[in-house]
């Protein structure tokens, strides 16, 4: 499965060849229910709809410690 744009999806496994929105929801649907805990799974509900609808994209940041060179 992966996801290629917005409302647009696509599977292929063995002879199951499908994609388009149905394949985009069921992505969605597989990717929330993969996740550990309640909390998590309403938390990305949330943001995916505020996303979907807003047309904002959330930026993820994941800061590094700078490193030091040792010369």
């Amino acid at each position: 499965m992966a996801v290629v744009g917005k409302n647009y999806a696509v599977l292929e496994r063995g002879w199951l060849r499908t994609s388009g929105l149905l394949t985009w929801l069921v992505w969605a649907f597989v990717h929330i229910l993969s996740l550990p805990q309640l909390q998590n799974r309403l938390r990305v509900q949330r943001q995916w709809l505020w996303s979907y609808f807003t047309g904002q994209r959330s930026s993820r940041l994941i800061p590094e410690t700078p490193r030091t060179t040792n010369g």
